[in-house]
């Protein structure tokens, strides 16, 4: 009964460990100088969820400085409402988040990807597997793009205007009551 239970148990902790996810991401530091480089930085693994985002975020602030916070808002082959012009046979294209505001993107081809921040959050943009290459130094075709930043509208121009116009009559009344109070 007990080597029943000794192999049992061994059985269990091998599927156990076998169950174990390795790290998913690791961060190739000869090819990241700075997030903030044009370049971005490279990494070997996947970039596809929130797990993933977290550890390409603490992969990176264990080697660089500043720290980065990558909100994950998904991806683009994961029905989240983004549009992407170019398909997988192609090398770049654009992107549109219609709603968000990104602050970094990552571009994913295979075992890899390159993890961009961009310049100021935007809702469109480029994108290119310009810093992924095989062994013969071709570009990779795209696999998907991961989108981070924050999950907020972003106004239209008519929207700011209308902003603007009530912030002056809610200036103007306020004036205007003041001045009364004044008076009497």
């Amino acid at each position: 009964m007990n080597v029943k239970l000794s192999c049992a148990g061994a059985a269990a902790v091998s599927m156990f460990a076998f169950a174990l996810p390795a790290a998913a991401v690791t961060i190739v530091p000869a090819k990241c100088v700075s997030i903030t480089a044009a370049a971005g930085c490279f990494y070997l693994g996947n970039i596809g969820n929130t797990g993933d985002a977290a550890d390409a975020q603490s992969q990176y602030n264990a080697l660089r400085n500043p720290d980065i916070v990558l909100n994950f808002l998904g991806k683009s082959d994961g029905g989240f409402g983004m549009t992407t012009l170019g398909n997988a046979s192609e090398s770049f294209g654009t992107w549109s988040t219609p709603g968000f505001l990104v602050d970094f993107l990552a571009v994913k081809s295979g075992t890899e990807f390159v993890l961009y921040q961009l310049a100021a959050p935007a809702s469109s943009g480029n994108w290119s597997t310009a810093g992924l290459v095989n062994g013969m130094g071709q570009q990779r075709e795209l696999s998907h793009l991961t989108f981070f930043g924050a999950a907020g509208a972003v106004p239209e121009p008519a929207t700011w205007g209308m902003m603007l116009l009530g912030f002056g009559i809610v200036g103007g009344a306020v004036r205007r009551r003041q001045s009364r109070l004044a008076i009497v």
